[in-house]
C-alpha cells in the first residue's frame, strides 16, 4: 500500500501529484527507483523521449511472511534491516551525489520528478519506552468477516529502518516531504484509521501561517 503509492508516483509523475505511504514496506529497489528518478531530474531528456516507464521498481511489496519475538528474535531482526538500511544507502550514495551536483545552476527542476511531487511517509513501532502492545483487543472488533485484524506488533518497528533510509535519499536530494512518528502505533486498518487525517491534511489540506 504505502510503497505502492510511492511507486504509482515514479511510474506516472503525469497522472499522480503526491503519495501517501502509511507504515510502508520500502525495498531496495523502491529507493533505486528514487534515486534514478532525482538523478534524471536535471537533465534534458532526449527528443521525443517517453519517460512513462522511468522508476520502475519493487511494487508493493509485503512483509508479512517476517516474523519475531519480543525477545533476542525482535534484536536480530531490526540489527538484519539496519545493515540492508545501510548496504542501500552505500549502494546510492554516489548517484545522490551526482543529481545533488547536478542541480546547480538549475532554477527548476523537471516535472516530472519528486521535487515537485507531495510526500507523506509516517509509521508506527517501538519508540524508547512506548512500546507495541502484543495484543490489542479492540482491533478485533472490526466488520471484516473473521473478526480478525491483528496488526502484528513486530511490524512497524521491522519497517523504520528502510523508512529511514528512504528519508535519507530523500533528504540528501532536497526533496520537500512530510514525515510523522506515531509511538505505539500497529500495522493494521485500525491504527491507519485513527491517522488518516494526518496523510489527508498533508496532500489536500491548506496550510496557515503557522504551518
Amino acid at each position: 500500500g504505502g510503497q505502492a503509492s510511492l511507486q504509482l508516483v515514479l511510474r506516472y509523475p503525469e497522472a499522480f501529484g503526491g503519495a501517501a505511504c502509511l507504515s510502508p514496506c520500502f525495498q531496495p529497489g523502491t529507493i533505486a527507483a528514487v534515486v534514478a528518478n532525482l538523478a534524471a531530474g536535471f537533465t534534458p531528456p532526449p527528443p521525443n523521449n517517453n519517460d512513462g516507464g522511468r522508476g520502475g521498481g519493487a511494487g508493493g511489496a509485503s512483509a508479512s511472511g517476517t516474523s519475531a519475538s519480543r525477545g533476542t528474535d525482535h534484536g536480530t531482526l531490526r540489527e538484519s534491516s539496519g545493515k540492508r538500511r545501510n548496504n542501500v544507502l552505500k549502494e546510492n550514495q554516489s548517484r545522490l551525489r551526482k543529481s545533488s551536483s547536478g542541480r546547480k545552476g538549475e532554477t527548476t527542476p523537471n516535472a516530472n520528478t519528486l521535487h515537485s511531487k507531495t510526500i507523506y511517509i509516517d509509521n508506527g513501532g517501538d519508540v524508547e519506552d512506548t512500546r507495541v502492545p502484543v495484543f490489542e483487543a479492540l482491533d478485533h472488533f472490526t466488520l471484516n468477516e473473521r473478526w480478525w485484524n491483528p496488526g502484528y506488533w513486530w511490524l512497524d518497528t521491522s519497517l523504520q529502518p528502510m523508512i529511514d533510509a528512504m528519508r535519507w535519499t530523500l533528504d540528501q536530494a532536497g526533496v520537500n516531504y512530510t514525515y510523522e512518528k506515531f509511538p505505539g502505533g500497529r500495522h493494521n486498518e485500525r491504527a491507519w484509521a485513527q491517522r488518516i487525517h494526518r496523510p489527508l491534511l498533508a496532500l489536500y489540506g491548506k496550510k496557515d501561517r503557522n504551518g
